[in-house]
């Protein structure tokens, strides 16, 4: 886990740790999909090549920023209806 900014080094070191160890608890569970390298994004990114990856990134992650529903932060109740 490449990260910039002792905060966030130091959170995904714990994260790591305790996830090889087995130690990590339940609530921790739900940070794995944010880390895995099958997560989608909005635009592919083959468009890179046309647009240039800074722009790319921008985009996608404008669009995250206010249109991505994160269903782990929704109450239970939400949480099981289609999107």
């Amino acid at each position: 886990m490449g990260v910039v900014g002792l905060l966030w080094a130091s959170f995904c070191g714990n994260f790591t740790a305790r996830a090889i160890l087995g130690t990590a608890t339940e609530d921790e569970h739900r940070y794995y999909e944010y880390f895995s390298d099958r997560r989608h994004f909005f635009l592919p990114s083959g468009l890179g090549n046309i647009i240039g990856k800074p722009m790319l990134f921008a985009m996608n992650n404008g669009w995250a920023k206010y249109y991505q529903i994160d269903k782990n932060r929704l109450p239970q109740e939400l949480k099981e209806e289609e999107f």
